[in-house]
């Protein structure tokens, strides 16, 4: 049946692959807010906001892609949601402040 070490093994089997799944996620998340990033850039905001999102739901703690999104949104006149998108930004990472004061001075 099972020992001590085949326990133990499975433990550690069941720990790695959690640990290997959120960091696949996070990668992930990395690449959907690049590429929102990049297609805000080009004008595509509809675009942009949809790989923000799914960025946001591999990694609801990631304060890029709230504040990338949060730009796409000002840039379509939605204000609010933009708004709220960095509060986020800014209660996951506070370095996030600086950018936003800036984008609030370019905008205004």
């Amino acid at each position: 049946m099972f020992n001590s070490y085949s326990l133990l093994f499975f433990l550690i089997w069941t720990v790695a692959s959690v640990a290997i799944w959120r960091w696949a996620n996070r990668f992930s998340a990395h690449q959907y807010h690049v590429s929102g990033f990049q297609r805000s850039r080009k004008g595509d905001f509809d675009g942009a906001l949809a790989d923000d999102n799914k960025a946001i739901k591999l990694d609801p703690k990631c304060a890029t892609a709230y504040y990338n999104r949060g730009l796409a949104r000002s840039r379509k006149g939605d204000q609010n949601g933009a708004m709220a998108d960095y509060n986020n930004a800014i209660k996951f990472d506070p370095g996030f402040v600086l950018h936003i004061i800036i984008v609030a001075i370019c905008f205004e």
